[in-house]
């Protein structure tokens, strides 16, 4: 099993569609069920401060992260957030979601010398935010009510990792 790191490419949509639509994606973020495939092709349109990145497994998507930067901002550029991460429904489990962190991690701290790197995780996803820890992450704090879904409100935990 040898997971491979690769950026976005407009062909990847109606792969990324199926992963962004899946139940666990929708339960977990703050996606919202039955949009278009053209909704997830604007996505992955190219903009300035927005890197997104894919992981694939035996010749398929199994995964797709985004890091946003505030390149246009002075006094934001040293920051960014990892905006999502989200793995193939038949492929959680496997470690795809910590390598495309820690791609995201990489590029962050070795090419765009981030020293503020922030993420939101809904507290019900322990899972996510045990192998957010795991990499350094801590929490900042919890909003309460952060997001609706399934007919509840949900609360988020803000974290990050700082790099002096």
């Amino acid at each position: 099993m040898s997971i491979r790191i690769r950026g976005i490419e407009p062909s990847d949509a109606p792969a990324l569609h199926e992963i962004l639509t899946s139940d666990h994606v929708i339960a977990t973020t703050m996606r919202v069920p039955l949009a278009p495939v053209s909704e997830t092709a604007k996505r992955i349109e190219p903009r300035a401060g927005l890197t997104q990145i894919v992981a694939e497994l035996d010749d398929r998507l199994a995964g797709f992260g985004e890091l946003i930067t505030y390149p246009d901002q002075p006094r934001m550029r040293h920051s960014g957030e990892i905006n999502l991460v989200a793995v193939h429904p038949d492929l959680t489990r496997r470690g795809v979601g910590r390598v495309l962190t820690e791609a995201l991690i990489a590029l962050a701290d070795d090419f765009l010398d981030l020293k503020r790197l922030s993420m939101v995780a809904f507290t019900a996803n322990q899972h996510a935010i045990a192998m957010y820890e795991g990499l350094g992450f801590v929490h900042e704090g919890t909003m309460p009510r952060f997001g609706y879904g399934n007919g509840e409100w949900m609360d988020a935990c803000l974290m990050a990792r700082l790099r002096d």
